[in-house]
C-alpha cells in the first residue's frame, strides 16, 4: 500500500504542529496532496492542521492561526494512532521522487510539500480541489455559501503584516477599481470589503456609497466568502486572493505587476491587471457585465460575523 501525506510545515508531531504559515499558504501542500492522492490512487493520511504559533498571540491578532476547528477528518483518511504508526514506520519519498517509488511494490509514504511555482501542478484541478475543500470544511464555517453576493463586488484589502510598501496595495487603488467597475457596468452596485484593517484605515472605501465590511468569523469562512464573489478586486501579492480566484473562477482585477500567474486557462480574459486611468478590455468588460447580472439565488444579507485577519 502506498500512502500520501501533506507536509504543512513547522515541527509536525502528527497531532499538532509547532510553527507554520497562514491558511492560504498551507493550502498549497494540501492541494498537491489532494491531487496526488487522486491521480496516483494513494491512501491518504489525515493532514495535521492544528498548529501553535506565538506571533499572533503577541500581536493580539483576531485570528490566532491555530486551525484546530476548521476541518473534519473524512472517513477515507487514516487518523489517530494508526496514522502515528504509519508516520513513524513507513519509508518516505518526496512528491518529486514519487515516479521512482511507483515502480516498487513496497509500502511508501509520499510526502507532498509543494515545491516550486504555487499553482503549476494543480492549475487545472480547481474543481477537485474545491470539492475536497468543501467536503472537509466544518459546516459552521460555510455560512458564506448561503450569502447573497448577487450584483455585487467583493474586495480583499490586506493590511496587517503587509506593511512593506512594495507589497501593500494603496487604499486609493481599491477605491479607483471600485469606481471603474461601477462606471463600466453603469450602476453603483454593492461592495463587500474583506479586510484585517481598521475602519479608520479603510475610511476612503467605507465612505463610498453602498460599501460595507463583511466577515464570516474564520479564515476558511472568509476564504469561501471571497470565492463566492461575483467580481473580485484582489489584493496584489496575497495568496489569500489567489486562492479565492482559483476556487471561484470569477472576473478578477489585480494591481498592475501583481498577477504573477494566470489561473484561468478556460477564460483568460476574465483576469486582468489594471491601474488607475485605464479602462477595462472589451473581453473583461463582457465578463464583468455578465457576472454582475447573475440571478443565482441566495439568502439575502444574513448577519455576518466580525472579520478575521486574512492571510
Amino acid at each position: 500500500m502506498k500512502y500520501s501525506y501533506a507536509q504543512l510545515g513547522g515541527l509536525d508531531t502528527g497531532f499538532f504542529r509547532i510553527g507554520g504559515t497562514g491558511l492560504a499558504n498551507l493550502l498549497f501542500p494540501w492541494a498537491h496532496f489532494v491531487v496526488g492522492t487522486s491521480r496516483y490512487g494513494l491512501k491518504p493520511l489525515a493532514p495535521t492542521w492544528p498548529q501553535f504559533k506565538t506571533g499572533p498571540l503577541l500581536r493580539a491578532e483576531t485570528d490566532k492561526r491555530f486551525y484546530a476547528d476548521l476541518f473534519r477528518v473524512p472517513p477515507d483518511q487514516v487518523s489517530g494512532l494508526r496514522k502515528m504508526l504509519l508516520l513513524a514506520t513507513l519509508p518516505r519519498v518526496s512528491q518529486a521522487d514519487f515516479d521512482n517509488a511507483a515502480t516498487t511494490r513496497e509500502s511508501r509514504l509520499v510526502e507532498f510539500d509543494q515545491k516550486g511555482p504555487m499553482f503549476d501542478w494543480i492549475l487545472n484541478e480547481h474543481a477537485l480541489v474545491k470539492q475536497e475543500l468543501l467536503r472537509i470544511t466544518r459546516d459552521h464555517h460555510k455560512a458564506a455559501l448561503q450569502f447573497d453576493f448577487r450584483n455585487s463586488i467583493s474586495v480583499h484589502v490586506r493590511l496587517g503584516d503587509f506593511q512593506v510598501e512594495s507589497l501593500q496595495t494603496p487604499i486609493e487603488w481599491f477605491a479607483g477599481a471600485i469606481r471603474e467597475v461601477r462606471r463600466t457596468v453603469g450602476s453603483d452596485i454593492r461592495v463587500h470589503i474583506f479586510s484585517d484593517g481598521t475602519d479608520d484605515e479603510l475610511r476612503p472605501l467605507l465612505d463610498l456609497a453602498r460599501v460595507s465590511r463583511i466577515g464570516f468569523g474564520s479564515s476558511i469562512a472568509d476564504l469561501l466568502g471571497l470565492s463566492c464573489a461575483k467580481v473580485l478586486i484582489a489584493n496584489g501579492g496575497s495568496s489569500f486572493s489567489k486562492w479565492a480566484s482559483y476556487i471561484g473562477r470569477m472576473p478578477v482585477i489585480w494591481r498592475t505587476g501583481t498577477l504573477y500567474q494566470k489561473l484561468y486557462s478556460e477564460n483568460a480574459g476574465s483576469e486582468i491587471e489594471w491601474q488607475p486611468g485605464e479602462g477595462f478590455t472589451e473581453a473583461f468588460t463582457q465578463c464583468l457585465i455578465s457576472a454582475t447580472k447573475s440571478s443565482k439565488p441566495g439568502v439575502a444579507n444574513p448577519t455576518a460575523a466580525p472579520a478575521y485577519q486574512p492571510s
